[in-house]
């Protein structure tokens, strides 16, 4: 029996060192290893722009299982990098004025590099948008129908301004001619269903992690009861403030022993060391920087409570609550109580407690957080992580597997019809 042919679009792929990365290999990975033959085209790495990993093995393992990787140029590499005047205004006007895609110069080599190739579905995740763009272009050129997978919202934007007009319609007629969409929370499904009115086709696939990521990994050693956070802040909304406050207050109630430390992995060190000093707790606070994701999932392993942040507002509206942040589930991965700072009622605190995996706080419960700290310093949280198999990628393909395959006999019948 012949396989169905995929073609995966993603900007973001290993080698590359992004999060996004982190769901197309799963989401490649496992659909090949349900039956698809998955040919993933992707942009060729730049030295200048992109951070890398370690990923020889990874990309071995993958071209065992049948993963081809079409690698494609892009030719207009000034809309992502460059330091020269005349580059950096030339990207101000294309970028930020205009909102131009900067992978617009992908189009011509992508399209290039899959020309003669047959494929049964085409499907892209996103962002940036520019891939959903290609699939829409590749789809109306071929015939082929076209999968759209949102790991955000396109046009609705929780930490920045919303998109213009332009913008908006561009993802209406997009979305129109898709024959799925996928997103990653169920929030944020529904406002695509209100929004783009074409609720018969909008998905949720959820995040997730890979049981084999952390296959020997070992706890790093702390000298203190230790937090560890990894990635990025998006202030005011997604604040270290209320940890910092509330590690404040436990240390208050603990004997010098106990009292906590807090570990950040990540770019924003200024930014949490500022915020440690404003708090008065810059000596319980140790920056790492950029590590490898080795070394954080280790670091993790050996930590007492792993602080996820999705927004420290109470109250959010659907945008706010649909925020799932892709760590948490490599932290259900390691088993690592979680302390969940999220409004009431997000799509966080839904993963939280069907995996049994920690506490859920808002960003003004400092004595509640504080609480929780201490109780995890004296060795008293022990989450039991039952049912967080239903976030694994194995689990979460299955879904995915059956609307792609359902996906296509509509499509047949369509397109004989």
């Amino acid at each position: 029996m012949n396989k169905l042919k995929l073609l995966f679009i993603t900007r973001h792929f290993p080698p590359v060192s992004y999060t996004a990365g982190v769901r197309a290999k799963n989401v490649a990975k496992y659909l090949a290893l349900r039956g698809w033959d998955v040919t993933v085209l992707t942009v060729e790495p730049d030295k200048t722009y992109d951070q890398f990993i370690d990923s020889a093995a990874l990309l071995d393992e993958l071209s065992r299982i049948g993963v081809r990787i079409i690698r494609a140029k892009h030719k207009l590499r000034f809309l992502l990098r460059g330091q020269s005047i005349v580059a950096k205004v030339l990207r101000a006007l294309s970028c930020r004025l205009l909102e131009i895609d900067p992978f617009i110069g992908w189009y011509p080599y992508a399209a290039k590099a899959v020309k003669g190739n047959r494929y049964d579905l085409i499907m892209a995740t996103a962002p940036p948008f520019f891939s959903f763009i290609l699939a829409y272009y590749l789809g109306k050129r071929t015939g082929i129908p076209y999968v759209l997978d949102y790991r955000d919202p396109w046009t609705l934007r929780p930490h920045g301004r919303n998109a213009k007009p332009w913008i908006r319609a561009l993802e209406r007629k997009v979305a129109a001619r898709s024959s799925l969409i996928s997103i990653v929370s169920e929030s944020w499904a529904y406002i695509l269903k209100e929004t783009l009115h074409m609720d018969g086709k909008i998905y949720t696939i959820s995040n997730g992690y890979d049981p084999e990521d952390v296959e020997g990994i070992t706890p790093m050693k702390f000298t203190k009861p230790s937090l560890v956070y990894a990635g990025i802040f998006y202030p005011p909304k997604r604040s270290i403030t209320p940890i910092f406050r509330a590690m404040k207050e436990a240390s208050k109630r603990l004997p010098v022993e106990k009292q906590p430390e807090f570990h950040y992995f990540g770019a924003h060190e200024d930014y949490v060391v500022r915020e440690a000093e404003k708090v008065g707790i810059k000596d319980c606070v140790i920056c790492h920087g950029v590590a490898p994701r080795k070394t954080v999932f280790q670091a993790l392993k050996g930590a007492v409570l792993a602080p996820v942040i999705t927004s420290v507002l109470p109250e959010g509206d659907l945008l706010d609550k649909g925020i799932v942040t892709g760590k948490i589930f490599e932290i259900l991965n390691l088993k690592v109580p979680i302390m969940l700072v999220a409004p009431h009622g997000s799509d966080a605190r839904n993963v939280l407690i069907d995996s049994n995996a920690g506490e859920a706080f808002v960003g003004t419960d400092i004595k509640g957080m504080a609480d929780y700290i201490i109780r995890a310093c004296k060795g008293e949280v022990r989450p039991t992580f039952e049912g967080r198999e239903k976030y694994s990628w194995p689990r979460i393909v299955e879904k995915l597997d059956s609307l792609l395959r359902e996906c296509l006999t509509k499509s047949a019948a369509r397109y004989k019809m």
